[in-house]
């Protein structure tokens, strides 16, 4: 099942009153709509009525048995914007693209969408903020959010014991002596760090790196870094792994 638009299908019916349509065959130059959908296949469609002066536009549902279109939402009619009970005669039955549904580029090139709300989307209803992005929660509703922070260097050379923050990359020398690097306390998943190796001294005096409470590739101990120019960054992930090398 699908929600189908196509060109040049227009079919007659002789349907009265408010249920789905029988569909009578298409006119010419047309095509029917069983060429197009298959059972259960969406489409919008409009009814035109001439002979008693009344239309229906809205959302229908194709039934390959019995050859019908249920008319599952009316979005616009002669009558209100209800279901049209439509008289004796011959009726026009199309398959159309109504405006409300539409996507369209406007004068400037801008492109507007006229209703997420009625395709199960929710958006914001503020321009968010400088430099930030629509994100969605997989399930239809869009919301602004920050561009995740990327890698800093601090450009100094940590020769001693520190605290590391996220985000940010560290050169260590350890040509002096041993250095520890203490990760981040209460860290959130996702947050990294970055290391480097300044001098090309780990393998003869390594760092470390200080759990500060959290694992590190799911063990509660410290972790030495022995490789002489070794670099690596550290991604907290949980508190069962803790940070993980990536």
């Amino acid at each position: 099942m699908a929600l189908v638009v196509a060109d040049r299908v227009k079919e007659v019916t002789t349907t009265t009153g408010t249920g789905a349509i029988s569909l009578g065959g298409a006119q010419a130059n047309f095509v029917t709509f069983s060429s197009a959908l298959s059972n259960g296949d969406t489409t919008y469609y409009a009814i035109v009525d001439n002979n008693n002066i009344a239309y229906e536009v809205g959302l229908g549902t194709y039934a390959s048995s019995g050859n019908t279109l249920t008319r599952t939402t009316v979005l616009d009619s002669s009558n209100s914007g209800s279901a049209v009970s439509f008289g004796a005669g011959q009726k026009d039955v199309f398959v159309t693209y109504p405006a409300d549904k539409s996507v369209y580029g406007d004068a400037t090139g801008n492109v507007a969408v006229t209703s997420l709300t009625a395709a199960g989307l929710a958006y914001p209803t503020s321009d968010g903020s400088t430099d930030q992005f629509l994100k969605t929660n997989g399930s239809g509703t869009l919301a602004f959010a920050d561009v995740p922070a990327g890698i800093e260097s601090t450009f100094t050379v940590q020769t001693s014991d520190f605290t590391s923050v996220a985000s940010v990359r560290y050169y260590i020398s350890t040509a002096g002596g041993a250095v520890t690097m203490t990760l981040p306390a209460s860290p959130t998943a996702g947050d990294q760090v970055a290391f480097v190796d300044y001098t090309g001294n780990f393998a003869t005096t390594a760092a470390v790196l200080g759990r500060n409470g959290s694992n590190i590739m799911g063990s509660a101990s410290d972790m030495n870094l022995d490789v002489d120019y070794f670099s690596g960054t550290v991604e907290y992930v949980d508190a069962t792994q803790g940070w993980k090398l990536i």
